[in-house]
């Protein structure tokens, strides 16, 4: 039976993904270039962007090294998930609740690599829309922006708003 619609929803800030050591009948293991949990394993080493990002003038955070590890935590997710869910759905559609500018830095301007929604649109899945949310408008801008620069081709909607305010629409 395939469904209409799956939806896959991101809401991370910047808060991190938390992952707790402890839990009652199974542990984590946790190292530099890995996450496992029972039979769950992510790895963490950096995959290649097809799309090398370079400073281009507009809002980049600049972040810590967990913030990368968290962007290639999602990666996996949503390429195992997104694999799994294809030909059982009709259409996949992700929605990242707090976007950011798309890009990030660690340190000052030293290594560039992608946020969740740029990341996202260039692993090549069949992803069939792609809705971004961010309230601040300068962040708002530069998505904006590097979203048609680097993926017009993709079905993109990007939405200036908290995403705690789209429930009310």
């Amino acid at each position: 039976m395939n469904y209409p619609i799956a939806l896959v929803c991101i809401r991370l800030a910047n808060a991190g993904i938390r992952i707790t050591k402890k839990h009652p009948r199974k542990k984590f293991r946790i190292n530099k270039n890995a996450i496992s949990f029972g039979k769950l394993f992510l790895d963490l080493t950096a995959a290649s962007s097809p799309i090398t990002y370079t400073d281009d003038g507009f809002s980049i955070l600049v972040v810590e090294p967990w913030v990368k590890q968290q962007v290639q935590i999602v990666r996996q997710y949503l390429t195992s998930f997104v694999n799994h869910l294809q030909g059982k759905v009709n259409q996949i559609i992700l929605v990242d609740l707090v976007a950011g500018s798309g890009l990030y830095s660690l340190g000052a301007n030293r290594e560039i690599f992608p946020g969740v929604p740029l990341m996202a649109m260039g692993l090549g899945l069949p992803i069939s829309k792609f809705v971004f949310c961010e309230n601040d408008p300068e962040q708002y801008k530069a998505l904006k922006i590097r979203v048609n620069r680097y993926f017009k081709d993709k079905n993109a909607v990007l939405l200036e708003s908290k995403w705690d305010d789209l429930a009310a629409r």
